[in-house]
């Protein structure tokens, strides 16, 4: 077990990179083609100025997850976006005939879901 110990910190470095990358993904094209993603938020029942707050959000709270730095205040920031997505996939879903398991975009969201235990762990 001691040796396990050892291996927290790159553990934890190593969820910090990926979530990081994982923003910065869905970030970066919301900034650099920002007619797309204004035209979409709309729909997703969002104003559409929410795709440049939610583009800085991620790219800038994931390069600050990967770099370490402020790292508390950029997961809550983070967090707080996530959590007004969640709520308006769930309120959409509910309007819905579909399954969630039938929805392209929910794949992502399960898996989100699905890893939250092991990252408690």
């Amino acid at each position: 077990m001691q040796f396990l110990e050892k291996l927290k910190p790159l553990g934890l470095f190593i969820l910090r990179a990926a979530l990081g990358a994982t923003f910065i993904f869905h970030g970066y094209p919301k900034l650099s083609d920002p007619a797309r993603a204004l035209k979409a938020f709309p729909a997703l029942g969002f104003p559409s100025y929410f795709a440049y707050i939610s583009g800085v959000i991620e790219v800038f709270g994931g390069g600050l997850l990967i770099a370490g730095l402020f790292t508390r205040g950029a997961a809550l920031l983070l967090a707080i976006e996530m959590g007004l997505v969640l709520g308006a996939q769930s309120c959409r879903r509910s309007e819905s005939t579909l399954s969630v398991d039938t929805k392209p975009n929910c794949f992502s969201v399960q898996w989100l879901l699905r890893s939250l235990p092991l990252a408690r762990a």
